[in-house]
């Protein structure tokens, strides 16, 4: 009775979170954008600085942090001085002001699991110095010595203050505004994380 007491009380304690550091080195960020004009889209990619995944004894996901490094923030599908122009207009401060925003973040509050390998994570996302609440699947993939998480946020930037609203007089500011509505409003990030060797 003793012993059968014991194995209980062990299979109902609850399992400890183990945290894994990412390896910036083997992840990836890629980012999209489109415009309103049908097959009009920009790619490029983006560096983590650091990140970090909790996990159970299982290596069930339960949590994890990403910091991004936005000043790596770069276009792959251009080249010449029209790269050059559209990472500019990037980073100035009409879109992600990266020299004054130079990090953004994402840390986990809540995993739901849909499957051994598929949760429903939702979290705080940081942008130009803004936080706000999404939520977006991760995929979970076990390696024998390393677990890889994938994920695609789909996040409307003007909801992060990404946009044309320079505070100049009423035409340019008309300008801006038209400009900026040639822009959808939803930006996707894909996520390819991997963690060091376990």
């Amino acid at each position: 009775m003793i012993l059968f007491n014991l194995v209980l009380a062990f299979l109902m304690a609850p399992l400890h979170a183990i945290t894994l550091e990412v390896d910036p080195e083997q992840s990836k960020i890629h980012w999209q954008g489109q415009k309103i004009k049908a097959g009009s889209e920009h790619k490029g990619t983006l560096k983590i600085k650091k990140a970090t995944v909790n996990v159970d004894q299982n290596r069930n996901l339960l949590g994890g942090t990403i910091v991004i490094d936005m000043l790596s923030l770069e276009n792959i599908d251009l080249s010449g001085q029209w790269k050059k122009k559209l990472e500019t207009h990037l980073h100035s401060e009409d879109f992600f002001n990266t020299q004054k925003f130079n990090e953004a973040y994402f840390k986990i509050v809540k995993v739901t699991p849909s499957r051994s390998d598929l949760y429903s994570v939702t979290g705080n996302l940081t942008i130009r110095g803004v936080t706000r609440s999404e939520t977006f699947d991760v995929r979970v993939i076990r390696h024998p010595k390393q677990l890889q998480a994938t994920g695609l946020i789909e996040f409307d930037r003007q909801n992060y203050g990404v946009k044309h609203n320079p505070e100049k007089p009423a035409l340019r500011k008309a300008l801006a505004i038209a400009q900026d509505q040639i822009i959808k409003d939803k930006v996707q990030i894909e996520i390819d994380i991997k963690t060091r060797t376990l």
